[in-house]
């Protein structure tokens, strides 16, 4: 049987539908993994959403309403373009998500089957699909699963339009990647890349196109935020800071090194051979090692022949951004994931080849992958079916005593000012990080703060120095702070959930 995912074979569609069905399934019984508001994030693009069915974009969670400055518009409009046929709730959400899930496995066969030999093409959409940082991130409302979307479609209007010498496809291919800006600024890199990449073949007058219709979708939108804000792009902020808080170049190297140090194993060790745990650092490295190695093969192997360089340049860009930046999470391995699963199994294929082993590895490191990736994708699914974890479960006693306790007017202090408003409907602004008892509480009056809400910051986004304005404020300190019985009132207190409510006297 040839596995050919768009074979009329019978036979070939069977395998198809049926493995994408299973996926759905895996997929839906995940939903659970992360509820929504865990991250913040993802309560900011239901706020914004939301928003644009009222005609605007704006913060919703903050008193006033100022417009929506840090977040980008493309995922929202998504979202409630969806939310207006499918209702606003949660639910509907995820179920969105699962679906660029799935459509994310099929753009992956789409855009790289004619480019590779099927068992490789085969291998690299089935890993795609099924390995625990997929499956966990499924049913997240996140950015990423539309991002990832994006970057698949650029790759095969690329594909379809760069022996051409069309102005129009080169201005859409390019509105193309604005667009997936407008969705994640990581974008960029797309447009950055598509620019450099014909800029590198000498056809200046398709690189004029292109960069004219990227600027066409995003222009317009940084120049609203210089209206309403004052700078055309808030995430710039977070790749300047690293600078103007360490030295330039030690703080690089440093930068460089803890990044690589993290997303190589994040990549090649926790996501793709996730091996049982315990004592077998040496099998760590030598996986991480045996990867890097395939992929840089696998690069040598893809080329730069036409629309080829594009994916190259691309991750090369897109890595140096990621290598650079100060914040790490494994949600950035998750939008270069097929990508670099292909490379994987194009190097894997050249070894096979010099081997003569006629296809039999890539099809054993698919296997690999496959099978030690169900231990831990079978985890996610009981969790999210049995289990009540910090990730999966919101903090059910303090969201009641906030919506019992307190007025409907009342504002509150919090790190995570997005997932309080979502999910116990009151207006809130993010905790500054001021360590003055005197700074601290005359910033709460002039905001008009009434209470103070401090919730366990484990599994929050943290730069590498911990001491950015992007980091939360250490609990222990604001703890001490707000222990000043004069100025502040502990209301509400509960071990489990490790959550305090203080009210500002």
């Amino acid at each position: 049987m040839r596995l050919d995912l768009v074979s009329s074979e019978p036979r070939a569609r069977l395998l198809r539908w049926t493995c994408l069905l299973g996926l759905a399934a895996v997929y839906l019984l995940s939903l659970r993994a992360y509820y929504v508001g865990f991250f913040n994030d993802d309560a900011f693009y239901i706020i914004g959403a939301r928003s644009l069915l009222r005609g605007g974009f704006r913060e919703l969670s903050a008193p006033g309403e100022p417009p929506l400055l840090n977040y980008l518009p493309g995922y929202p409009a998504l979202l409630a373009q969806w939310s207006w046929f499918f209702g606003e709730s949660l639910l509907a959400a995820q179920i969105l998500s699962v679906i660029m899930t799935v459509a994310g496995v099929c753009l992956t066969w789409a855009c790289f089957s004619a480019e590779l030999p099927p068992a490789v093409a085969f291998a690299a959409a089935a890993v795609t699909g099924f390995n625990p940082l997929t499956v966990s991130m499924s049913g997240t409302v996140l950015s990423d699963l539309p991002y990832l979307l994006m970057t698949l479609l650029v790759f095969i209007a690329a594909r379809a339009v760069w022996d051409r010498q069309s102005a129009r496809g080169w201005a859409g291919l390019g509105a193309l990647a604005g667009a997936a800006f407008l969705i994640r600024p990581t974008g960029a890199a797309l447009g950055t890349a598509l620019v450099l990449c014909l800029l590198w073949e000498r056809r200046w007058r398709a690189a004029a196109w292109a960069a004219a219709g990227a600027a066409l979708l995003a222009g317009p939108w940084l120049l609203r935020n210089i209206w309403a804000g004052g700078v055309p792009l808030s995430h710039a902020a977070e790749l300047a800071e690293p600078w103007r808080t360490t030295s330039a170049l030690p703080g690089l190297l440093e930068r460089l090194a803890r990044n690589a140090a993290y997303y190589a194993p994040e990549l090649f060790w926790r996501t793709l051979f996730r091996w049982p745990q315990g004592p077998i650092s040496v099998l760590k490295w030598l996986t991480v090692g045996l990867g890097l190695a395939a992929v840089a093969a696998g690069l040598r192997g893809w080329g730069s022949r036409g629309w080829r360089k594009l994916l190259t340049v691309y991750l090369l860009v897109y890595a140096a951004l990621h290598l650079e930046l100060h914040l790490q999470s494994g949600r950035y391995v998750f939008t270069a994931l097929p990508m670099c699963v292909v490379l994987l199994f194009l190097g894997v294929a050249a070894a096979d080849r010099r081997l003569g082993l006629k296809g039999r590895a890539v099809w054993a490191a698919a296997a690999l992958s496959l099978a030690l990736s169900l231990a831990p994708v079978a985890n996610v699914v009981r969790t999210s079916l049995w289990r009540h974890t910090p990730l999966n479960t919101p903090p059910a006693r303090t969201l009641a005593w906030i919506k019992s306790g307190t007025a409907p007017a009342d504002l509150f202090a919090a790190e995570l000012d997005g997932r309080l408003y979502l999910l116990a409907d009151r207006h809130a602004v993010r905790l500054r990080k001021l360590y003055d008892p005197e700074g601290l509480r005359s910033w709460l009056r002039d905001a008009g703060v009434a209470y103070v809400l401090l919730a366990p910051t484990d599994y929050f986004m943290t730069t590498i120095s911990g001491a950015t304005a992007h980091d939360p404020m250490p609990l222990d300190r604001l703890r001490t702070l707000l222990a000043d019985g004069r100025r502040y009132c502990r209301v509400f207190a509960d071990a489990a959930e490790g959550t305090e409510i203080y009210r500002v006297r």
